[in-house]
């Protein structure tokens, strides 16, 4: 009986741990189940948020924990396994290479020191990622932070790297300071107009176009006659002359650009006329040219602000003495706020912005220019291109037009390097030998709308997709699954190019990145393409 019972006992206790030992799988299978959904919310949050991040261990290789950012940021690749200085910090050498090493290590090293103290002395905190893209060397700008990841005893064992692309900021804080410093220039130009009389103004500048333009016809005899002194002592009078003028109404850059080239002049006139020599004449010329045609600009803004003509340069102005007055009052209420520190930047750059619209051109010069840049750009492929340029719009403002006027240089180049068939392959298509390109510019209750076309080949969809995998832009398995419309997309990625070589034509990889940004950011509109492979495509566009 006592046996028995003992045995009984010791069933008891053997099914109790069972019993035990399933309540506590059971527990373990609920809680792991509950941080797998953890972990897949964390893996939605890190691939939805805009730095790069990836994690290392001690011998500093990438583990599987990297997210979409970073695959973005750094190319779309296998990082999983590689050390992080064979992928990302490839391109760190020497010192810059040893002293990211060291620091690496120290953070696996030093647990006790926080990371903010570690970031500090972070080597990098900021460093260039260069890589290639289409043949060609690019360049990113990055800034990185480090979190440790400790474990239960406070070692650490793998480190998480965060790294946010800054180039955009830092390149626009760049941008923003050459604007802010031409603002300053353009204020102190436009206060020197307002201070002298208007009619002496446009004397002045229409004296100072005649006399350039004089000066080049006398440089270009020299060519034809390098030993005559004569030209070279005409040139340095009407230097002196210009000097004379700007000095006497307070331009004094012009009056210094054309006080240097004059004392040039002085040293070489009873000389022969060597290439350096002329090489110099051409510097001092240009950097002269340049400061005059810089008054040219603004004082066709400002003056051109109402009804009636009048020449300035080789242009008619609109001028309208009323408004005139009126504008340059404000003007000087503006300059008396900047000059106590009253006038944010945003508001000086709504003030240049302002006064840009004040300027109307016309699109009538767009359609020769466009045309050149054809001719210009078949002439290498044995391609014929006919640009025909219908507006139905007197003009636009000046801020819009250079936009405009840029957007369509970047598609007629890429028509023409990317569309137009040369002539066999037009004739095999029982098409006219010359391509044609059509531009119709038209405006609707305040709309401008801008219709682009050729009839060329079309997007080269398979072309598209092979520099997309070529470049890691996707890969091969989702490249076969993108539709026409996004594998077009891809060509309006900045260094995106189909085109084999970079010359003066395409091969780049700017020039429909540039598009889209002038359409959608600067000019705030919208674009669709529709694409007709073999026979061409169509792009409209539209803008306020």
């Amino acid at each position: 009986g006592r046996i028995r019972d003992s045995a009984s006992s010791r069933d008891r206790a053997h099914v109790r741990r069972l019993l035990d030992n399933t309540k506590g799988q059971e527990d373990r299978k609920k809680q792991i189940g509950e941080l797998a959904v953890h972990l897949s919310h964390l893996v939605d949050i890190t691939n939805n948020i805009n730095e790069a991040i990836c994690v290392i261990d001690r011998n500093h290789s990438i583990e599987v924990g990297f997210n979409k950012r970073f695959s973005d940021v750094f190319g779309e690749r296998d990082y999983s396994g590689k050390s992080i200085f064979d992928t990302i910090f490839a391109n760190l050498w020497g010192n810059s290479a040893n002293e990211t090493k060291e620091f690496l290590d120290l953070c696996f090293a030093s647990t006790a020191t926080e990371d903010a103290m570690l970031n500090d002395v972070n080597p990098i905190a900021r460093f260039n990622y260069i890589y290639r893209a289409n043949g060609n060397e690019r360049e990113k700008i990055l800034k990185s932070t480090v979190v440790r990841i400790k474990n239960l005893s406070g070692s650490v064992e793998h480190m998480m790297l965060i790294f946010d692309d800054v180039t955009i900021e830092e390149r626009s804080d760049h941008e923003m300071k050459i604007r802010e410093k031409a603002f300053e220039d353009e204020l102190s130009i436009m206060t020197l107009i307002f201070r002298n009389d208007k009619d002496m103004i446009i004397d002045f500048i229409n004296s100072l176009n005649d006399v350039i333009e004089r000066i080049q016809e006398k440089y270009q005899d020299i060519d034809q006659d390098t030993e005559n002194r004569k030209i070279m002592h005409d040139i340095q009078g009407m230097v002196h002359l210009i000097k004379g003028e700007s000095f006497a109404l307070g331009f004094d850059e012009i009056a210094g650009a054309a006080r240097n080239f004059e004392s040039y002049i002085k040293t070489v006139a009873d000389e022969v006329i060597v290439l350096e020599t002329n090489l110099n004449i051409i510097e001092f010329y240009e950097n002269l040219y340049s400061r005059i045609d810089r008054i040219n600009t603004i004082a066709q803004r400002l003056f051109s602000i109402g009804e009636g003509t009048q020449k300035l340069g080789k242009d008619l102005v609109m001028i309208d003495t009323h408004k005139y007055d009126d504008f340059k009052r404000s003007f000087q209420d503006l300059l008396n706020r900047h000059s106590e520190n009253r006038l944010t930047v945003a508001e000086l750059l709504q003030f240049q912005k302002s006064i840009e619209q004040l300027n109307w051109i016309n699109l009538g010069s767009l359609k020769k220019e466009l045309q050149l840049i054809s001719e210009k750009s078949v002439i290498k492929d044995n391609k014929r291109a006919i640009v025909n340029f219908i507006y139905d719009v007197v003009g636009m403002p000046e801020a819009k037009y250079r936009i405009l006027k840029e957007t369509l240089v970047h598609l007629v180049r890429n028509s023409i390097a990317h569309g137009i068939e040369d002539s066999d392959g037009r004739k095999a298509r029982e098409k006219d030998e010359a391509g044609r390109i059509n531009i119709h510019i038209s405006q609707e209750e305040g709309t401008y709308k801008v219709l682009y076309s050729d009839d060329g080949a079309g997007f080269n969809l398979d072309k598209i997709r092979q520099r997309a995998i070529a470049n890691n832009l996707v890969s091969g398995e989702k490249a076969a699954l993108l539709t026409a419309t996004e594998l077009i997309g891809y060509t309006f990625k900045s260094g995106f190019s189909t085109y084999d070589s970079i010359d003066m034509v395409a091969g780049v990889g700017i020039g429909m990145s540039v598009v889209k940004n002038n359409i959608i950011h600067s000019l705030n509109g919208a674009m669709k393409i529709r694409n007709q492979p073999e026979k061409g495509i169509s792009i409209s566009m539209s803008f306020q």
